[in-house]
């Protein structure tokens, strides 16, 4: 019996049962709170279960090596329920393979060629770090598991010829549209692949999962989002300074790496807020920022930043 409101579910027409549904349904999860919710209504609804993931289902999460301790503790936890359901989660760590060269993690990138992340550029690193570990591993699980041929994406472009495309769950909440992500640009992820954003069709926004993990969760589920984050607001590196004292040192660390490094580019030398003070002829630091967020931000207590914090996750990049 669903445990929803059947309203979620009227406008989706008749379900993913009344075609057969996809052989194959990926939850990328990103162990936020998002995600998370989309794994609880799998596990406890059935009306959810039949248009969304009606047959085969796995659960894949890529570790940047940068989540917070409270991801990994999440991680931990949630890993019981799939255990007593049978349903395979998959913990994606760089010692498995499937990260790229130099992209064990977030910190090994910056620290091996003395980079940063900034607002500045195209974030690559959930891509790198996330997206493409995932598929990586598709590719072998699906080689495995339907016994197809591997190698050079032959397993994915063999599954859509045989099974169709497989779906894959992303969990972006209703009002965060714009981090859906376009066409697929490349030929085996047009012909194997198919993004769904469930929370989006149901009309479920940030609130809404926090309630649905609430009831299913006995502890507080938060956002996910790597420690170093360059695409953070000033009241979380505000956050990261008072409750994260030695990743915000460690931050600076490479950032002023990068800055000494790059020193003969001038004004393109950017750093994480990717700005540039003219009158000192010197790039705006993540210190800079700080006294920043403090100006306009330091009033705010603990509880204000907590609170800020569980309603803020990774929102760079598009999925």
């Amino acid at each position: 019996m669903s445990q929803l409101p059947k309203a979620l579910f009227d406008d989706l027409g008749e379900g993913a049962e009344s075609r057969n549904g996809p052989k194959l349904t990926v939850l990328s999860f990103g162990a936020g709170q998002d995600s998370t919710a989309l794994l609880l209504m799998y596990i406890n609804d059935i009306e959810f279960r039949k248009h969304f993931a009606p047959n085969d289902f796995i659960v894949v999460f890529a570790d940047t090596g940068d989540e917070h301790q409270h991801t990994y503790e999440h991680l931990k936890h949630i890993k019981t329920p799939c255990e007593k359901c049978g349903i395979k989660f998959v913990h994606i760590t760089p010692d498995m393979g499937y990260h790229g060269k130099g992209w064990h993690s977030l910190r090994e990138q910056y620290n091996t060629h003395c980079s940063v992340g900034s607002k500045a550029f195209m974030k690559t690193c959930s891509v790198r770090l996330k997206i493409n570990p995932i598929y990586s591993y598709l590719e072998d699980y699906i080689a495995d598991t339907y016994e197809l041929p591997r190698g050079r994406k032959r397993a994915f472009k063999a599954f859509s010829r045989i099974y169709g495309k497989m779906n894959i769950l992303i969990g972006i909440a209703h009002g965060e549209e714009s981090r859906m992500a376009g066409e697929f640009d490349e030929e085996w992820k047009q012909m194997a692949l198919q993004n769904v954003y469930p929370l989006i069709q149901m009309g479920m926004d940030r609130f809404a999962c926090q309630e649905i993990n609430k009831k299913y969760i006995q502890y507080e589920v938060k956002p996910s989002n790597c420690l170093l984050c360059p695409w953070l607001s000033k009241p979380e590196l505000l956050y990261l300074f008072r409750f994260l004292r030695d990743d915000y040192n460690d931050w600076v660390r490479i950032e002023q790496n990068k800055f000494a490094k790059h020193a003969d580019k001038g004004e393109k030398n950017l750093g994480v807020w990717a700005k540039w003070i003219k009158d000192e002829s010197r790039p705006y630091s993540l210190e800079d920022a700080l006294v920043d967020a403090q100006k306009e931000f330091g009033h705010w207590t603990n509880e204000d930043l907590h609170n800020y914090k569980m309603n803020h996750g990774c929102v760079g990049s598009k999925f």
